[in-house]
């Protein structure tokens, strides 16, 4: 019992770590192309960092994630089946309180603050589901960029579908001055590979989200 709480530990730490990492931005792209593109260029980098074990191996020795990490790896990730925009109502992060009617006390600076957070914490929380084996596997690969883009007017996840690989969800979230970032998470479960619309409503049923493919 003291050993299995002990590696628990040691996978929340990872996990926290990771997450740092990959949500810190390696500077600015100016390249404001669009949103598919930029996720599309995380997801590269992304499948670069499964593929590679000095990378995945230099973050952990455990047997189980790295076969998950191997599993990621085998698939095809250079061009999505599907692509889903999940939108978010404005506001939804205040979903959290209960009530999206109630008061919140609360400056602006840090509403916007709770809102990254939440948004951040989305697909984390997805792929907890799944257990802490597949989200330490998945943070292990998580990716990021920031780039200029004029068009973004609220945060949203880009959601990349393939055939026999898992899928990959790309958060934007709006930053200052037309900057945004994207972090990229591989979704990892049996039950999230063949994602559709209706099915990533789903995921989502409690924000009110609207889907679309694109």
């Amino acid at each position: 019992m003291i050993r299995g709480d002990f590696e628990m530990k040691k996978y929340i730490v990872l996990i926290t770590l990771l997450m740092t990492m990959g949500l810190t931005a390696c500077g600015i792209n100016k390249d404001s192309s669009s949103l598919y593109d930029q996720g599309l260029e995380v997801v590269k980098v992304m499948d670069e960092m499964a593929k590679s074990d000095s990378y995945t191996k230099y973050f952990t020795g455990n047997d189980e994630i790295l076969s998950i990490v191997e599993g990621i790896a085998a698939g095809n990730y250079s061009e999505p089946k599907e692509v889903y925009e999940v939108v978010f109502p404005e506001n939804s992060h205040q979903l959290l309180f209960g009530d999206a009617d109630a008061e919140i006390s609360m400056s602006e600076e840090l509403d916007n603050i709770m809102r990254k957070k939440m948004m951040a914490s989305i697909v984390t929380q997805i792929n907890a589901y799944g257990g802490s084996m597949n989200l330490a596997a998945s943070t292990v690969c998580t990716a990021s960029k920031s780039f200029i883009n004029d068009e973004l007017e609220n945060d949203l996840i880009y959601i990349y579908v393939y055939d026999d690989a898992a899928p990959i969800a790309i958060t934007f979230l709006k930053e200052s001055d037309d900057i945004v970032s994207a972090n990229g998470s591989f979704l990892i479960s049996d039950e999230l590979k063949a994602l559709d619309a209706e099915r990533i409503t789903m995921l989502f049923e409690e924000m009110n989200v609207t889907v679309r493919n694109i």
